[in-house]
């Protein structure tokens, strides 16, 4: 657990990535039990655990009261009527199903984009604030999160958070107060002869005051979208040529090729850097000794 919250012990960041993001869905009341089950019924699930006899007997053990050896000699298809069965006769209930189907399992086993699909359906960065503030929160809360998750795996850079959002928008959309805040790291970093980073922005002005400010769908847009698509998980409606794709498009795909060929870690982020030709070395000549 970190701060609470699910960690994904997978092997390759862009599914820890999505195990994370599905449970906290789950935990966040962005998604629910039943949401998740109407998405992927137990028929499914059994299906998707055919290879594996002692994951799958483990629902039908737990969940619908099978002896063990009579579960894992159970086929799929058989696994999969029993727990719906037992689902509709409310003998176990879509919370039970979802806390026996163990976060990372779900990623091994169930299809990534339909899971990616299950956490954008509702379109939920495009919720209301005045209309529903509480859906809001929940959104802003989960924005920020993926936000979050995607820089600690490396599947986005601060300067694409921020390249994303753009600098513009920041300074037009952020109150005088988390401006202030800007402006004070800047001169903190530029005492020390550094360049002030994309990096410190965000240190700044963490992705929770990102999301309370910005609007959602930008966040989302510019920054979530072009993670999942380099990803895998989003499929473009169409092919777009490197003249149709978006500057933060083709900022994480160059990225990740670069990282293909070896020429730099994927945790490293060679472009995360804030000109320091834009920030004037500070004045010291006042300040006692």
């Amino acid at each position: 657990m970190e701060n609470g919250n699910f960690v994904s012990k997978l092997n390759a960041a862009p599914v820890r990535f999505l195990a994370e993001a599905l449970e906290h869905s789950l935990v966040s009341g962005r998604r629910t039990a039943q949401d998740f089950i109407r998405h992927f019924p137990p028929g499914e699930i059994m299906t998707s655990l055919d290879a594996h006899p002692r994951l799958r007997s483990t629902f039908l053990t737990v969940l619908v009261g099978v002896r063990e050896k009579t579960a894992l000699r159970t086929p799929s298809e058989d696994a999969g009527r029993l727990l719906q069965a037992a689902l509709e006769e409310r003998d176990t209930d879509p919370e039970s199903i979802v806390r026996t189907f163990d976060p990372d399992d779900r990623i091994r086993y169930l299809d990534a984009q339909k899971v990616w699909a299950f956490l954008l359906a509702g379109e939920f960065w495009k919720v209301s604030r005045s209309k529903d503030p509480g859906g809001h929160k929940i959104a802003q809360t989960h924005l920020a999160y993926l936000l979050d998750r995607g820089i600690a795996h490396g599947l986005i850079s601060h300067a694409d958070v921020i390249e994303g959002i753009t600098i513009e928008t920041l300074g037009e959309k952020l109150p005088r107060g988390e401006l202030t805040k800007l402006i004070r790291k800047a001169l903190e970093v530029g005492r020390t002869g550094a360049a002030f980073k994309h990096a410190e922005i965000l240190d700044a002005t963490p992705a929770a005051v990102l999301v309370d400010h910005i609007p959602l769908p930008q966040i989302f847009e510019s920054v979530i979208m072009p993670l999942a698509t380099a990803a895998g998980y989003a499929t473009p409606s169409s092919p777009k040529s490197a003249e149709e794709k978006r500057p933060e498009e083709k900022r994480i795909e160059e990225r990740r090729s670069e990282e293909k060929r070896g020429e730099r870690m994927p945790s490293v982020h060679a472009t995360d850097e804030w000109p320091s030709s834009t920030i004037p070395p500070a004045d010291t000549s006042s300040e006692p000794n």
